[in-house]
């Protein structure tokens, strides 16, 4: 027989069976020969009961209000305040899981939340989840400055289920805190820590205002009895994950934190779960399957607990589970930690070869736990995958350099046409005088001659191979005042206010001057929001054609050109970019180029003006892919990148890499043949123009 922690095991059953009720007696027919029940288990001082094995509790007649009423009825509950890192990895999404499942069993008060991952949508994240335990009122804070925007599953969880905070006016995280622990008895609160230290390191520095007269250390020290914290590696470790991002933050907490610390470290990261929770139609199941599945080490059959041990820690303390050791926990400027046994600074870490409880009952405890699932749970509405969204498309293009500008531009209005996307405008990055015309004469055959168009109103570049051909060879087709175009901004702008939330994705084929503008622009008649935070309210992806991948070295045009936007656009776009870029110029338009159709003879006259290859009877489909993911998702037919960030130097030369998640993927291979991808674009090109569906 197995020995278990009395406790531990008679909260993990009781999830199990979802028990809520008071029961009289134990039904002795169903305990095992030579098994008892005696409450005063729980209080051997070894911390361990009976020999007893979960499969035996079979109902609830075997569980009784006195086997538990002592430790999680007359016991106040521990006021938690968690730090996290949500986003980053999935043992965050499971750790809030059990505090709430904790809470559910009276163990916890879940008093504030603080995220100290600077991805904007992390919060909404956190929310859809307390929301679906019946906790939406939980106070939640964020850092307020850019520490890392890991994304393994936060954008999953907001665009996929319901929540109502207000992601454009989230708190600091230390704004939280302070209301938190200003309203908690003194000496009553315990924080778990299992991110980046930035929030605990503010609050520290924090300066009496209007929520306290106190400082943060001082509020500290009045109110907090205990930190868990997940971070570093023990007795030493070069940099852990947790304590090297935003390492000056970490040293700082580390040195100055007033109250006593434990850290439960990497070793813990041998606690397993998720192999049955993922499988569940739940937010939690299907958020940490997207975690599993497609996040920064795919395939991943389980989680790594980290997290739920700083968890297990505060709330039951970690003498039940684990042996401490005391001593000083050391921080490097670079977030590298020596644990110091030989002088003794109010520090402990979790010593993971000596453990009471094996970690493999740990780990079964926390999956029982958050099997059980909410005690009242909420519907959030679960919005099965991105191809159920129309989406309402804008386009910026370079319209009349090559022509695949037009040709992307042809396969939105045909998506428009066909009831597949709302196609709301057009923005123009060139200086050409005649462009907008042209782009008109386009809309115009699309049955769309009063479509929005703007354009730069900076010095763009002027490249004219078919645009003055078209607007001469059909005046009839375009009744727009060429030398009043209205500012590309302000029609994005308008345009974006007058959609939906989360509704509008923007399909980038040219420079980046306009969205780099759009970034900058001020509150306006048209918006009281900036234009960073109306991005963030009102788009949910940019497709952008731009850079070479992995990377491009002296390659490629839409970079390079205006390269100072284009690093702007990269480095402070609020919500994800997909990259297609340079690869996918499939060779189109080879029938469509002998219709005598504005199309065809716009691309007829762009290639008959190739200067390495006059005549040549195909066009790359580089805008035209962007245009298709923006409209479609990449789902359909391409497979993108793992997460990531695309960075640019001062030339518009750019490399992707994977230390760092800025909510970047870039296309990375195609669903289907190549010929397949090319004979169903040429046939959107080919098809009559439809009325716009409505």
């Amino acid at each position: 027989m197995r020995s278990y922690h009395l406790h531990a095991v008679a909260l993990a059953i009781l999830s199990l069976v979802g028990s809520r009720t008071v029961l009289s007696e134990v039904a002795n027919k169903h305990v095992p020969t030579g098994v008892t029940f005696h409450k005063n288990t729980i209080y051997r001082p070894d911390g361990h009961g009976d020999n007893w094995r979960p499969l035996w509790v079979a109902d609830d007649s075997q569980i009784t209000d006195d086997l538990i009423a002592d430790e999680t009825k007359t016991k106040a509950p521990v006021k938690i305040i968690l730090d996290t890192d949500f986003g980053d990895d999935g043992d965050d999404l499971a750790a809030l899981c059990i505090l709430h499942q904790m809470a559910d069993l009276g163990e916890v008060e879940i008093l504030a939340i603080g995220q100290s991952n600077s991805r904007w949508d992390a919060p909404g994240a956190i929310d859809v989840i307390n929301t679906y335990y019946g906790r939406p009122d939980i106070p939640i804070g964020q850092v307020k400055y850019k520490t890392h925007e890991g994304n393994q599953y936060s954008e999953f969880l907001v665009k996929r289920y319901s929540f109502d905070l207000d992601l454009d006016d989230v708190p600091s995280a230390v704004e939280v805190y302070r209301r938190a622990l200003v309203k908690a008895p003194d000496k009553s609160v315990k924080f778990v820590v299992m991110g980046f230290k930035s929030n605990m390191r503010d609050l520290l520095k924090s300066k009496p205002d209007s929520i306290s007269p106190l400082s943060g250390i001082e509020l500290v020290k009045k109110k907090v009895i205990l930190v868990s914290d997940m971070g570093g590696g023990y007795p030493s470790n070069e940099g852990e994950f947790n304590f090297k991002m935003v390492s000056d933050a970490t040293k700082y907490y580390v040195e100055h934190w007033p109250t006593p610390m434990i850290f439960s470290g990497l070793g813990t990261g041998s606690i397993r779960v998720g192999t049955r929770v993922r499988k569940t139609d739940t937010p939690v199941g299907r958020a940490l399957d997207e975690k599993l599945t497609h996040g920064w080490r795919p395939g991943e059959k389980s989680q790594a607990g980290f997290d739920l041990a700083a968890v297990l820690v505060a709330a039951r303390g970690a003498d039940r589970y684990f042996n401490a050791k005391s001593g000083c926990n050391k921080v490097d400027a670079n977030g590298a930690n020596t644990f110091d046994y030989h002088h003794d600074c109010g520090h402990q870490h979790v010593d993971s070869h000596n453990r009471k409880v094996s970690y493999e009952e740990i780990g079964e405890m926390f999956e029982e736990m958050i099997l059980a699932g909410p005690k009242n749970p909420v519907d959030t509405h679960y919005l099965p995958t991105d191809a159920a969204i129309r989406y309402r498309v804008i386009y910026d293009c370079d319209f009349g350099c090559d022509g695949d500008d037009m040709l992307g531009l042809a396969v939105l209005h045909h998506l428009d046409g066909e009831g597949k996307i709302d196609f709301l405008g057009v923005g123009f990055s060139m200086s050409d005088r005649l462009g907008p015309a042209a782009m008109d004469v386009v809309n115009t055959y699309y049955n769309r001659p009063d479509f929005p168009i703007g354009i730069t109103k900076l010095r763009g570049a002027a490249c004219d191979l078919y645009s003055s051909y078209m607007a001469n060879l059909y005046p009839d087709l375009w009744d727009i005042n060429v030398d009043n175009i209205p500012d590309a901004v302000d029609v994005y702008r308008q345009l974006l206010t007058d959609s939906p939330d989360e509704s509008v994705t923007f399909a980038c084929g040219g420079y980046k001057q306009n969205l780099a503008e759009l970034l900058k622009s001020e509150p306006d008649d048209i918006s009281p929001l900036t234009g960073v935070a109306l991005v963030r309210k009102k788009v949910v992806f940019v497709s952008d054609m731009g850079g070479g991948y992995p990377s491009a070295v002296d390659k490629g045009c839409n970079f390079k050109s205006f390269s100072a936007h284009a690093k702007y656009f990269v480095e402070n776009w609020p919500t994800p970019i997909i990259f297609t870029g340079h690869r996918w110029g499939i060779e189109i338009g080879e029938k469509l180029m002998k219709q005598d159709t504005p199309v065809g003879r716009g691309l007829k006259e762009r290639m008959r003006r190739n200067a390495k290859y006059p005549n040549y009877p195909r066009q790359p489909s580089w805008d035209v892919v962007a245009a298709l993911v923006a409209a479609e998702g990449w789902e359909p037919h391409f497979n993108v990148s793992k997460p990531g960030c695309n960075v640019l130097d001062n030339k518009g030369n750019n490399w992707f890499g994977y230390d760092d998640d800025c909510g970047h993927r870039f296309i990375e291979s195609s669903k289907i043949s190549h010929d397949a991808l090319r004979d169903m674009l040429d046939e959107m090109l080919l098809a009559p123009p439809r009325p716009r569906a409505e």
